[in-house]
């Protein structure tokens, strides 16, 4: 417990040299956890206060039943090795570069802060009796105290943090974690004998990918002037899309597409598709391995991400402006030199431990997984394939289903946010638009996956009894969406449903919390659109709420629905369309992704009034009970 105190200059100075201390722990644990392979997740250094006067100091590591020995040791040593010997020279570096380069990007943000964000941050500090402070004075305040901070100061703070009691070690885990008190003391008994030598210090890596040839050229530029973008393509083939926005200052999003995704993926490797996700990025590069790269991004302001769609490898990053040549160059490095290390493997199945775990815990895990696959006649490359299919999977198999689409595939980037043309383009051409010839897509590739025939038997599928709930689901499928105008009033259309079925299942009958309803499009196979709505219930009413909604879904088709039921739904829908035509992501996601490889991406952004396009007719169609 620590009596509240008034802020204080030397209050800030012991918390930022405690944060950087935390920062570098977070670091190696996360360091030790990518070489061990035995976490299920991201390990979490916790320093703060969740409850008001009391502070606490925390290691957390998920990991696998069978490996808590090891993570026992492993987080006990690490900490031990902090607690003992400090931090090296590289470590406070870095930690201060990226410390001073996330206080400096908040005040050049600030200017397009949200009302929202302003007030949830000045309700924290009264919350916790704190003083509210700007960006710019924050700013101005910190970056003194963050230079003059030291490896004694930060190693005197981790110390102070976790004190001189006993530390407490806690496991939760599932009921088959059969273990005695007395044999998880001994083994952290056992690991506190062990001596923990001092860090070494490795310095960090200068970038090794810098030059990929000579610059490319524009060879097409269409400058679209009602929407303000412009759509260009590389000598090379790469197209490429832009809209320079004020909507977020200082900020950039980079949406690149390449290759055909699961279009492209065999249905005798179920599961691949996983194992990119969850291990591409921890692969690392050819010349740096993903901790050499952590440390190489330390400090800039590079948000990246990878994953598999139906219809393309989509990385999506967004950064500084200052960040755009580095951030290009990271993605182009990928594509031209991406390596499959172990540590890829084991990034991946410790997400696979997440994945299985979440829908295992979950009373709908079942129908997340089968049913997308039982829309898809069997396909393997929807749904989520067991546990044993996925674990099977390997980085030869990965590498020889990605790399000639990475090497030779078509590539589509968009460019949204506060930057000029020129300067985005002269980051391209020196990289992606340096890249030899791509290959052309081809419009006609996909597998058209038929629409399958009415299942009139439930799919049935055990779940455990200890959740208490169990989920229901209706799916029905979708034909192909002739254009934008239609896939909007398929997603208000879903709106619409979910409203009628929350006010019958929650509100009239008491029956579930919530009922949720969508209309899912897949890109790449048109024939494969679908609404799906589900509700977890107790399992004594599955029946009388699988029957209620399934009649409202027959009573809808037969009867429409009402005006009322359609303002209601339509009003918020607005609404948001409003506020999206104000973020980047909404351009550079929804509009510029790939506006070349499907122009109608920019009929989506053309009207902007939707009120004039979405009206209210009703127009009963009698339709057999059993469709």
């Amino acid at each position: 417990f620590v009596p509240p105190e008034p802020s204080t200059h030397v209050g800030l100075v012991h918390d930022l040299n405690t944060s950087l201390a935390f920062h570098i722990l977070q670091k190696r644990i996360i360091k030790m956890a990518r070489e061990r392979g035995s976490s299920h997740g991201p390990p979490q250094v916790y320093y703060g206060s969740q409850i008001k006067g009391w502070r606490i100091s925390s290691l957390s590591l998920p990991t696998k039943v069978m490996a808590w020995r090891l993570v026992v040791r492993a987080a006990d040593q690490e900490l031990r090795r902090a607690l003992l010997h400090g931090f090296t020279a590289t470590e406070l570096h870095t930690a201060k570069k990226y410390f001073s380069s996330h206080y400096q990007q908040e005040v050049r943000t600030v200017s397009t802060m949200s009302s929202e964000q302003i007030a949830t941050s000045i309700a924290n500090t009264i919350a916790y009796d704190q003083v509210y402070a700007s960006a710019q004075i924050t700013n101005e305040n910190i970056q003194p105290i963050l230079e003059a901070a030291t490896l004694e100061s930060c190693h005197e703070a981790l110390k102070a943090a976790w004190g001189n009691q006993k530390p407490r070690l806690f496991i939760s885990a599932h009921d088959s974690f059969n273990v005695a008190t007395d044999d998880i003391a001994d083994v952290y008994d056992y690991s506190r004998r062990i001596e923990v030598l001092p860090p070494v210090d490795e310095g960090i890596p200068t970038f090794a990918y810098t030059d990929f040839g000579p610059k490319g050229a524009l060879i097409e530029e269409n400058y679209i002037e009602d929407l303000d973008l412009t759509l260009t393509r590389f000598a090379n083939g790469v197209r490429y899309n832009f809209k320079q926005t004020d909507f977020e200052a200082n900020n950039i999003q980079i949406n690149l597409r390449v290759g055909s995704g699961r279009l492209a993926q065999s249905q005798k490797t179920p599961g691949l598709d996983y194992l990119a996700n969850y291990g591409l990025l921890s692969g690392g590069l050819g010349k740096h391995d993903s901790n050499e790269m952590g440390d190489i991004l330390n400090g800039h302001v590079i948000r990246l991400n990878f994953g598999v769609t139906f219809d393309a490898f989509v990385f999506s990053a967004n950064c500084a402006p200052r960040e755009l040549t580095l951030t290009l160059q990271t993605l182009t490095a990928i594509l031209t030199d991406s390596a499959y290390r172990p540590s890829a493997m084991r990034a991946a199945r410790s997400g696979y431990g997440s994945l299985y775990e979440s829908l295992n815990s979950n009373p709908g895990g079942p129908i997340f997984s089968l049913a997308p696959r039982v829309m898809a006649r069997g396909d393997t490359r929807f749904g989520v394939p067991n546990y044993a299919t996925v674990y099977s999977r390997t980085l030869k198999e990965l590498q020889e289903w990605i790399e000639p689409a990475f090497e030779n595939g078509p590539i589509e980037v968009s460019i949204v946010g506060d930057v000029d043309f020129s300067t985005a383009t002269e980051a391209l051409a020196q990289t992606l638009g340096a890249l030899p010839p791509r290959e052309e897509r081809d419009n006609d590739e996909a597998d058209l996956v038929t629409i399958p025939a009415a299942d009139h038997n439930a799919v049935i599928r055990p779940v455990d009894a200890k959740l208490g709930q169990v989920g229901v689901a209706y799916y029905w499928p979708v034909h192909e969406i002739e254009d934008v105008h239609l896939e909007r009033r398929l997603s208000l259309l879903g709106r619409v449903v979910e409203d009628r079925l929350r006010k019958r299942v929650r509100e009239e009958f008491g029956a579930a919390y919530s009922v949720t309803t969508h209309f899912v499009g897949i890109d790449g196979f048109p024939h494969q659109n679908y609404f799906s709505t589900y509700t977890d219930v107790e399992p004594t009413r599955a029946d009388e709420i699988s029957n209620l909604i399934r009649d409202e879904i027959h009573a809808m088709r037969r009867e429409g629905i009402t005006k009322d039921e359609f303002e209601r739904s339509k009003q918020p829908f607005l609404a948001r369309r409003k506020v999206d035509l104000r973020r980047n992501r909404y351009w550079g996601y929804t509009v510029l992704r790939d506006a070349q490889q499907h122009n109608d991406r920019l009929d989506s952004a053309r009207y902007f009034d939707l009120s004039t396009v979405f009206k209210f007719r009703t127009v009963p169609q009698q339709y057999p009970n059993n469709q």
